[in-house]
């Protein structure tokens, strides 16, 4: 049976005080005039939101959550496919990813703990404004960040754990699974063609907006591009990196993009480029001296 978790969050103040999500309007009372409030200062309404969600994620579920959430910016086809998702979606992705979250560390799923994570590396788990922000331009929506996020449209963290475990791509460690997950990335994910618009994303993943990491997982045809087939399309640099993060969000890993023209610290460029064995040691090396020890 899962524990109750608003008493489990009361004895564990760091994390519970890092989750965040941004109202679209700020809270009536006397806290702060910012939209964004930690866990402590929401409703008891919106407390009670969350542990259903925690719950599915317990048993290895999740609440009702759409792999494909609509994009209500519905952007054209010469624009960049810029994705905002309605409240009700964005509400939903983001308490099912909190509550995943949470299930892996209560249950000990993996062999790490965000119990030694800074401030800033809790918020990438736990703060919706690294998920995306709230806009009144975005149509009262919240904007996904490409920016921290990547040029992705998130999964149900249910079906992106699930994705990790059928590939058994969880290690031991913390260094064991960046060297499987980069590993599969290097032997399954191809290169999209083609500018970031949303014509060329709409050819090649059907989605009108960013990279739905759903299609990714389970590959599209390019619809310009037909005579490849079938293929695990990623965009780019930061849309490798943005998988990345939205996958490895799932099991604790607060990944952080950070694009640079740089080739040899460049995601894509080590994913999809030669002498991969020394260019996959290299890049977890570097990747796992962000750890605390």
């Amino acid at each position: 049976m899962a524990p109750n978790l608003d008493q489990w969050l009361g004895k564990h103040y760091t994390i519970r005080d890092s989750i965040i999500w941004e109202y679209p309007t700020p809270l009536p009372g006397s806290f702060s005039l910012q939209r964004a409030q930690p866990y402590k200062n929401w409703s008891g309404r919106d407390k009670g939101a969350l542990q259903p969600a925690f719950d599915a994620a317990w048993n290895l579920g999740s609440i009702e959550l759409d792999d494909l959430p609509a994009n209500i910016l519905h952007p054209a086809d010469d624009h960049s496919p810029t994705t905002a998702l309605p409240p009700a979606d964005a509400s939903a992705l983001y308490l099912a990813s909190v509550g995943q979250s949470l299930a892996v560390e209560i249950d000990n799923r993996v062999g790490w703990s965000v119990a030694d994570y800074s401030t800033d590396n809790l918020a990438v788990l736990f703060d919706s404004r690294e998920f995306f922000v709230w806009s009144r331009a975005a149509h009262n929506g919240y904007q996904i960040h490409d920016k921290k996020g990547g040029y992705v449209v998130p999964a149900a963290p249910h079906t992106m754990y699930g994705f990790l475990r059928d590939n058994d791509l969880i290690g031991p460690h913390r260094y064991q699974t960046i060297v499987r997950m980069l590993t599969w990335c290097h032997n399954n994910l191809n290169h999209f063609f083609g500018p970031h618009k949303t014509k060329t994303f709409y050819d090649v993943w059907q989605y009108r907006g960013e990279a739905p990491v759903l299609r990714t997982i389970q590959g599209t045809t390019d619809q310009a591009n037909p005579s490849y087939g079938l293929g695990r399309w990623t965009a780019r640099c930061h849309g490798t990196a943005g998988f990345l993060r939205a996958i490895l969000r799932t099991v604790q890993w607060r990944w952080k993009c950070r694009h640079t023209t740089r080739s040899r610290n460049s995601s894509g460029s080590i994913i999809f480029g030669r002498e991969w064995t020394p260019r996959l040691r290299a890049w977890a090396a570097a990747i796992m001296s962000t750890f605390p020890s």
